[in-house]
C-alpha cells in the first residue's frame, strides 16, 4: 500500500535574511520585451549580463501601497518549486524591480482558454499541482487572496508556479481578514462580509475547477457588478442536474461541492483537498488497470502520484 506522503506538511519556521536591495538595474541586466502590464506595473524579460540566463522583471511604481508587503511576502516564500523564485530586486527614484524566475509557457488562461472543458483527469491533476502551491502558502502563513488563471503561471517544461502575491497577506490559525479584495469571478462570498480566512483561496481554486471541467464559470456577467450580484444571490449551486449528472463523475462532483460551499467551517482545507484528490487518482488507477486486467496497481498508483501538468500538455 502507498502512504499518503506526496503533499508533506511544512511548518512556518522558515527564515529568511532579507534580499540586499541594489541600485541600478541595468548594470546587471539587459531589460527586453514586455510580458505583461498591470494597474501598477509591468513584467519584462530581461537577460543577466553575468551569465546571460533569462528572467522577468516585474516594475512596480514605488506609489502602490502593497509594494513593500509583496516584495516581502515573495521573498518569503521563495524557493518552492510551485512558487515563482524571487532573484533579486532593484529600487531606483519612481520604482522597484523584482528579478524573478522567467515563466515562458504563459499562464493556465493563455493554455487552456480555447480548449476547456478538459477531461477530469486532467483537470484533477492541474488542480492537484495547484493546491500543492496553495497549501505551501497556508502552512507559511499566507492567503494568496487572487487565486485565478492568470495567476497561475507555467514553466517552458509546463511546472505550475503560482505567481502574483500583490494583494496576498499574512495571516495567523484562527484570524479572520477584512479586507474587502480580489478578483469578482473568483471571489469567496465571505470577502463580501468582510470576515475571512485562508479558506478564500480554496473557493477560488473550486472556481477554476469547474471552470475546467465545464468551461465555464459558476459566477458571471457581462460587468463587474453583474459577477458580484451573482455571486450575493446564486446561493446554492446544483452539481446533481445537467452536465454535471451525465459528463462528470460523482467523486469530482463531491470534490468541487465540498470546495465551492458557502459553510466556510465545511469547505475543504488545501489538505483535504489533496487527499481527495490522491483517492481520485488512486481511484482512477485501479479502475484503469481493472480494465487492461492488471493483476497488480502499484506501478500505476506510482504513476499518479508523480504525475503533473507538463505530463499533459501534449495529450
Amino acid at each position: 500500500m502507498l502512504l499518503f506522503s506526496c503533499f508533506p506538511t511544512i511548518k512556518n519556521t522558515k527564515v529568511k535574511k532579507a534580499f540586499d536591495v541594489k541600485k541600478n538595474i541595468e548594470q546587471d541586466y539587459v531589460l527586453g520585451a514586455e510580458i505583461a502590464e498591470g494597474s501598477c506595473g509591468l513584467v519584462r524579460k530581461c537577460r543577466s549580463k553575468a551569465n546571460g540566463g533569462e528572467f522577468a522583471c516585474k516594475t512596480l511604481c514605488k506609489s502602490y501601497k502593497y509594494v513593500r508587503r509583496e516584495i516581502d511576502i515573495m521573498q518569503y516564500l521563495s524557493g518552492h518549486p510551485s512558487v515563482v523564485t524571487l532573484y533579486a530586486v532593484y529600487e531606483d527614484s519612481d520604482s522597484f524591480h523584482l528579478v524573478m524566475e522567467l515563466c515562458s509557457g504563459g499562464s493556465l488562461f493563455d493554455r487552456f482558454q480555447e480548449k476547456l472543458p478538459l477531461t477530469e483527469h486532467q483537470a484533477a491533476v492541474i488542480l492537484k499541482e495547484l493546491v500543492v502551491a496553495i497549501k505551501y502558502c497556508h502552512d507559511m502563513g499566507i492567503v494568496h487572496r487572487d487565486i485565478k488563471p492568470r495567476n497561475v503561471l507555467l514553466t517552458s517544461s509546463g511546472k505550475i508556479k503560482l505567481a502574483d502575491f500583490g494583494i496576498s497577506a499574512r495571516i495567523t490559525p484562527g484570524q479572520r481578514l477584512s479586507s474587502k479584495t480580489g478578483t469578482p469571478a473568483y471571489l469567496a462570498p465571505e470577502v463580501l462580509a468582510g470576515k475571512y480566512s485562508e479558506k478564500v483561496d480554496i473557493w477560488s481554486a473550486g472556481v477554476i475547477f469547474h471552470a475546467l471541467l465545464v468551461g465555464y464559470e459558476p459566477f458571471d456577467g457581462y460587468t463587474t457588478t453583474e459577477v458580484l450580484e451573482a455571486l450575493r444571490t446564486k446561493t446554492n449551486l446544483n452539481f446533481d442536474g445537467g452536465i454535471w449528472e451525465s459528463v462528470i463523475s460523482k467523486p469530482a462532483r463531491d470534490l468541487i461541492k465540498r470546495m465551492l460551499t458557502r459553510d466556510v467551517s465545511s469547505r475543504l482545507t488545501a489538505d483535504e483537498v489533496l487527499r481527495h484528490l490522491w483517492d481520485f487518482l488512486e481511484s482512477e488507477s485501479k479502475h484503469r488497470n481493472s480494465e487492461r486486467g492488471c493483476d497488480s496497481c502499484e506501478a500505476s498508483l506510482k504513476n499518479s502520484e508523480e504525475l503533473t501538468f507538463a505530463n499533459l500538455l501534449f495529450v
